[in-house]
């Protein structure tokens, strides 16, 4: 399996409420957490202009474009919204630059931290991610990378494992519909242990991986009595 890395974005819209009497209102954007299953994790907001849609691609890689901003992704909530999607001029104002896409950072609180002013650039995007793992976690956002990289490394060589022992397995299947006999029946048998034994050492994997994504907050101070 190549190494084929991308934004697991959210497509949402401007979250809003609505009142029979005012019609719908705007909500803030901590809202978005209901979208994901995923708790306690700060979040990334990416709102777009639809004009920007040709060239998005190439805004997104000059944004995003390294191995360690997806990675380092993965420890938020990440939401993409269209520009079509905000609810009123107000917020068009405030979360619209005059060109060029804007990216809001929330902490795990839902409270807005930071927003680029400017063209976000890589390292602009990295140092936001990685002061924003900092306040919530309480740790270094590389070490967290580093662990994601190397279980990437095994989760590619346990899903070549798969992808062998699933082929011998059906190609055993193939040669008992064939002709069955005791040994075809025996060569199925064996190959689909060893098929389910490799399946479920790949789930334990794509486990990891998932405890890997989902840090614990830092403990919070308790408010004095």
């Amino acid at each position: 399996m190549a190494r084929e890395l991308a934004i697991n974005w959210i497509e949402a819209e401007w979250p809003t409420t609505w009142d029979e009497k005012y019609g719908a209102s705007a909500l803030p954007l901590s809202a978005l957490s209901k979208l994901s299953a995923e708790k306690n994790k700060p979040s990334l907001v990416y709102v777009f202009r639809t004009a920007d849609q040709d060239k998005l691609e190439e805004l997104e890689l000059k944004m995003f474009g390294t191995e360690d901003i997806v990675l380092a992704s993965r420890f938020f909530r990440c939401y993409r919204i269209s520009d079509s999607d905000l609810p009123n001029d107000k917020i068009r104002q405030k979360y619209l630059r005059k060109s060029g896409p804007t990216l809001i950072i929330l902490d795990a609180k839902g409270n807005e931290v930071a927003k680029n002013k400017k063209k976000a650039s890589k390292s602009w995007v990295f140092s936001k991610l990685k002061q924003q793992f900092s306040s919530d976690f309480g740790e270094k956002i590389t070490k967290h990378i580093k662990k994601l990289s190397d279980w990437l490394d095994d989760l590619e060589k346990a899903e070549d494992r798969k992808a062998d022992a699933e082929k011998m397995f059906r190609a055993a299947e193939e040669r008992l519909d064939k002709r069955e006999t005791a040994a075809t029946k025996k060569r199925v048998s064996k190959t689909k242990k060893a098929f389910e034994a490799v399946e479920a050492a790949f789930d334990k994997i794509v486990e990891i991986g998932r405890k890997l994504s989902n840090p614990q907050l830092k403990a919070r101070e308790t408010a004095r009595k």
